[in-house]
């Protein structure tokens, strides 16, 4: 229903705005713009991660029982 609701009135604006008449009536120009720069220079970093150690142990989880009763 949204959608329904939606498409209409995006075929609405549509319809509307081909019936609109668009006439130019002066030229468009961009501004002058002066770009002076030198050159720059990134920061340097000197990073160092943590040491990670990844290892395994066996480890015991109890697990609790379910039980189901269908009618």
């Amino acid at each position: 229903m949204h959608y329904a609701i939606k498409a209409l009135a995006l075929a609405t604006v549509c319809f509307g705005m081909a019936g609109c008449k668009v006439n130019k009536t002066q030229e468009g120009k961009l501004p002058d713009v002066n770009v002076t720069a030198k050159g720059g220079q990134l920061p340097e970093y000197n990073v160092q991660g943590p040491k990670v150690e990844v290892g395994s142990k066996n480890t015991t989880v109890e697990v609790p029982t379910v039980k189901v009763k269908t009618p």
